[in-house]
């Protein structure tokens, strides 16, 4: 036989060499686990202390910055009290000085003239005599109304600065403020004449419009307070051609959104304008005025039901009134995958609404169809009041158009109509 090769004793070591190795490996990890242990609780340490050193700075920074803060507080604070007392003294001084300058100019009027002859001596030291009581009458009266009065020569001296009682200051505030309450409401007076007159106003130009035509559409109001007129054929677009509403109109009338109004229009220098109202929704203006707003109206649960049933052989309608009939003021949705008729289900609906309750406003919203489908739809319910927007358009048409439909029937619902959409 022969030799095995040299790597085959190693695959058949004794039980105590495994042992004694497994032993070694477990002796390490062990070392390793208590070294990593002692490295994080050293770097632990060194962190907690980095963080405390660096709280006690910022404690101590505090502390500086609040008591800057306080000794700045202090000194503003003497400043002012150091200026408040200097203004009372000099308040106080000038009160004082005012009573023996007014008294000045009596005393210089009693002066005697010198130049006169020797015979007029007994007249002007009588004049004197006079002069002093009068002196001194001043003087009292001066006394008891010292802080009403203004010393003389103090506002023409101009190196004293600003002199005198703080009374004249107040004055002088009030002036001032009468000037510029004067300058404020100075157009007030300006179509009037220095006699207090009116002037005659320059005539405005009239604005040459053209003749009268007739014309309408919906009525689609701004915030501002204006509106325009938008037709169904152009798909509620906003075009140059839309007439334009005044604002005198919308407040005269009290027009809101989706009404369709008929009127007078005259083309101006801006397109077309509204100039006169003849029917607002097919009745007179003054049955849409003073309103009752939508919003306001009180809902109550349905307790009258549409019937939908009209001929026997269409069993649609019929099924609708057996399972799940609708009531007046109902909300319904229909569910369904494309192609199984639910735009047909809603042509008959709106054909026995138009054969069994005439007085009712039938409105079909399309948004999104098929222009066909609209067409056809337009053919198929000829007194119905059909708004669509194609899939031709796009999504903010299709808001506008589904927005003015429900204005149009709350305004036709606050004048007391039945509406069903």
């Amino acid at each position: 036989m022969s030799t095995p090769p040299e790597y085959e004793p190693t695959l058949f070591e004794d039980e105590a060499i495994a042992t004694t190795r497994v032993k070694a490996t477990g002796k390490k990890k062990a070392a390793a686990k208590k070294k990593t242990a002692a490295k994080k609780k050293a770097t632990a340490k060194k962190k907690a202390v980095k963080k405390a050193a660096a709280k006690k700075k910022t404690a101590a920074k505090k502390k500086t910055a609040a008591k800057k803060k306080t000794a700045a507080k202090k000194k503003t604070a003497a400043k002012k009290s150091a200026v408040a007392e200097e203004k009372n003294e000099n308040v106080a001084t000038q009160e004082a000085i005012a009573p023996a300058r007014s008294v000045k100019p009596k005393k210089k009027a009693s002066s005697v003239d010198t130049s006169s002859e020797p015979g007029e001596t007994a007249k002007s030291d009588g004049a004197e005599a006079d002069a002093k009581s009068d002196g001194a009458e001043t003087t009292a009266a001066a006394k008891s109304e010292a802080p009403s009065t203004t010393p003389s020569g103090g506002e023409n001296d101009g190196s004293k600065g600003r002199q005198g009682p703080p009374q004249d200051r107040h004055d002088e505030r009030r002036s001032r403020k009468g000037r510029r309450h004067r300058g404020r409401h100075r157009d007030r007076h300006r179509d009037h004449d220095e006699d207090g007159e009116e002037r005659e106003r320059k005539p405005r130009k009239e604005v040459e419009l053209g003749p009268p035509t007739d014309g309408g559409g919906f009525v689609e109001l701004s915030p501002k307070g204006f509106g325009f007129l938008r037709q169904v054929d152009r798909h509620f677009y906003q075009t140059n051609r839309d007439t334009f509403i005044p604002p005198d109109f919308v407040r005269d009338y009290g027009l809101r959104d989706g009404m369709i109004i008929q009127g007078e229009v005259r083309k101006g220098p801006r397109g077309p304008q509204l100039t006169a109202i003849h029917t607002i929704n097919e009745k007179d203006p003054s049955v849409y005025q003073n309103l009752p707003i939508f919003e306001e109206l009180t809902a109550i649960n349905p307790n009258k039901r549409w019937i939908l049933e009209t001929d026997p052989k269409r069993h649609t309608t019929r099924i609708i009134d057996m399972i799940s009939p609708v009531g007046r003021g109902q909300r319904g949705l229909i569910v369904a995958p494309p192609r199984t008729g639910k735009t047909t289900l809603l042509e008959h609906i709106a054909q026995a609404l138009d054969t069994n309750y005439p007085d009712t406003k039938v409105i079909l919203l399309l948004i999104d169809e098929r222009p066909e489908e609209v067409t056809e739809l337009k053919r198929a319910l000829p007194n119905a009041e059909i708004m669509a927007s194609s899939n031709d358009n796009d999504t903010r048409t299709h808001m506008r158009v589904a927005q003015l439909t429900i204005e149009r029937a709350k305004r036709m619902v606050e004048a007391g109509e039945h509406v069903f959409i």
